[in-house]
């Protein structure tokens, strides 16, 4: 018979579970997790952490990244899509907070509420 019977059981206890995953996966040191699972003979691969993923040769020559047009950050996440007739490259950086604002109040007929010159100028922290 299994120790959780019915959805409620295993919804009850998911937050010990995540609990428990976050322990194995995140804190515990790559090595141990190589020994552990080695002796019960489980395919496995390192998990890397992000800034491992970035610099990775591999990662870089699969195209996993594309450059972005005079953008803060120089690179991105490529889509997974490809569209062979149509060039799905990052033209232009994100904007910055409310650039368009004004613009699509105005088109819409919303009135532009005034604002500030301090205000303007302020940009979100990354």
């Amino acid at each position: 018979m299994p120790s959780l019977p019915s959805s409620p059981c295993r919804t009850g206890t998911a937050g010990n579970k995540a609990i428990i995953l976050f322990i194995f996966f995140y804190l515990l040191k790559k090595l141990y997790r190589a020994t552990l699972f080695g002796k019960h003979d489980l395919v496995w691969a390192p998990i890397q952490t992000v800034r491992e993923v970035i610099s990775d040769p591999q990662v870089i020559a699969a195209g996993t990244f594309v450059p972005i047009p005079n953008g803060v950050i120089p690179q991105t996440v490529a889509s997974p899509v490809d569209f062979q007739l149509f060039d799905s490259s990052p033209r232009a950086p994100a904007p910055t907070l409310g650039e368009h604002t004004a613009s699509v109040l105005a088109a819409n007929g919303i009135p532009v509420p005034p604002t500030s010159s301090s205000s303007r100028k302020t940009k979100a922290k990354l």
